[in-house]
């Protein structure tokens, strides 16, 4: 993508959402035409066993996905969001191969879980865990538990 794209992307609150969306579609959908063009293109004279030739298919395979980018404003030209947020679990990983048992590796995967969607949250994880310690031992029913839950919550709610 150009620059001029990528700085749309930065000004994604400026916008509503269909104004985004039109604005997006207007300056990356060129770029994206151009690129399946150029795949296209290509597909026929690179050989399918070399890297190029993979990641040509592998595009072209996932077209219509890619396109989605275009229509859906939530949708972002890079996963780096998601990637950053699955490192912690990925390094770990090594470490959680030794959980004594299943059930172990089953409260490890929870609380990862709940440190990665607090943070997702905007939450203090140290004020979030501070928190739900003091509530939990007056939860009674499913529901009680889901107020905790970290996209229930906001920082003021739970500020020490």
């Amino acid at each position: 993508m150009d620059q001029e794209a990528f700085e749309l992307e930065d000004l994604r609150t400026s916008f509503s959402k269909k104004g985004f969306q039109k604005q997006r579609a207007h300056k990356a959908g060129p770029i994206l035409k151009t690129l399946f063009e150029l795949l296209t293109t290509n597909t026929a004279i690179t050989p399918p066993t070399l890297a190029f030739g993979k990641a040509i298919s592998y595009t072209l395979d996932n077209w219509e996905q890619l396109k989605r980018y275009l229509e859906e404003p939530l949708l972002t030209p890079s996963n780096n969001s998601a990637e950053n947020a699955i490192r912690p679990f990925v390094i770990g990983r090594k470490n959680w191969m030794f959980s004594d048992t299943e059930r172990g590796a089953e409260s490890s995967a929870i609380l990862y879980s709940l440190v990665e969607s607090a943070k997702l949250q905007k939450l203090s994880v140290y004020d979030y865990f501070y928190y739900i310690f003091r509530k939990l031992p007056y939860c009674v029913e499913r529901s009680d538990y889901e107020k905790l839950l970290p996209f229930k919550l906001t920082p003021e709610q739970i500020k020490v």
